[in-house]
């Protein structure tokens, strides 16, 4: 079985703005590594990086450029991602997108003709984002943390602000940042800011779980800011943070470390929510230059997903 997710812009940029398009990206990470965490068993892997025309023909979606010939009057369904599951009888073969590619669209579905859809800035980038990826299938095996459990993936859920400001145990942190940081090869670097047992911001160690100090002090009313005014952060237990993407990266990167940090968020909040503890993905960001936060040059490490934590009461 391969699911092709797609997302619509419309709705989420008339709410969000010019915050609508990474926040699309980022939800679709959650949701590939929802599906991908779903299944038990080796044979599970997830694309990233296929171009949206593949996505969308495998699909059996009309290409955006045609879109409204096919389907006037509806909105524009911008693929992004693919999972895959492959039954443990079955052997390893193909992935099946290509062959999915190659059958014929149709001219015209039996959508009744309508005007045509609006046209949505947000969409207009997400189709040039998903033209920039390179053609080539490149899948990844998924890596689910032992403690995670069916269970955990149906009871998870987005925490209220008010129950995150118990922090977590420094040994808890470092497992859900260990997850984090290995969740997708590739993917943005992730660091955490805590407050306890001193304000710090903590990195992944290498080859290990054990993080190391990347800088003194508290770095939570900071976040606060840069998280588009929402100042509960200041007072969350702890926040993990996905973090690069340079000013200047071409689209293709730009496409992946989104998707990429949601996918590693997802992953870790399922893993928060296996050990019982409460956590948020954060993921509107203005100006969080991280970088020149630490003293780096200015525009080559942003903020660009967050999940905040707080332990049980």
């Amino acid at each position: 079985m391969i699911a092709v997710l797609t997302v619509t812009a419309a709705h989420t940029a008339a709410h969000y703005g010019h915050r609508a398009w990474p926040l699309l990206l980022l939800d679709t990470g959650h949701a590939a590594a929802a599906l991908a965490l779903a299944p038990q068993g080796p044979g599970v892997r997830v694309s990233l990086d296929t171009d949206a025309a593949t996505l969308a023909a495998a699909a059996g979606l009309p290409p955006a450029d045609r879109w409204q010939r096919i389907r006037p009057g509806t909105e524009t369904e911008h693929p992004l991602a693919a999972v895959q599951v492959t039954p443990r009888r079955t052997q390893r073969t193909a992935p099946a997108l290509d062959r999915w590619a190659a059958l014929p669209l149709p001219h015209r579905t039996r959508t009744p003709t309508r005007p045509p859809a609006r046209p949505c800035g947000t969409g207009r980038l997400l189709e040039l984002l998903g033209a920039a990826t390179g053609t080539e299938l490149a899948w990844h095996p998924v890596r689910r943390p032992a403690t995670v459990t069916g269970r955990a993936l149906l009871e998870r859920r987005s925490a209220d602000p008010a129950a995150l400001g118990h922090p977590p145990d420094g040994e808890t942190v470092a497992r859900l940042l260990h997850t984090a940081a290995t969740a997708w090869p590739g993917g943005p670097a992730w660091c955490a800011a805590v407050a306890t047992p001193a304000p710090a911001l903590l990195a992944p160690g290498h080859h290990t779980a054990t993080p190391y100090r990347l800088a003194r002090g508290d770095a939570r009313p900071s976040l606060a800011h840069w998280a588009a005014g929402q100042l509960w952060l200041a007072d969350t237990g702890a926040a993990l943070l996905a973090h690069g993407c340079p000013s200047d990266a071409p689209a293709s990167q730009i496409r992946h470390d989104h998707l990429a940090a949601g996918f590693a968020a997802g992953t870790a909040h399922a893993h928060a929510a296996a050990e019982g503890i409460n956590a948020r993905p954060v993921g509107s960001w203005q100006q969080a230059d991280l970088g020149a936060a630490l003293g780096d040059t200015p525009g080559l490490d942003w903020v660009l997903h967050g999940l905040a934590l707080g332990a049980a009461r």
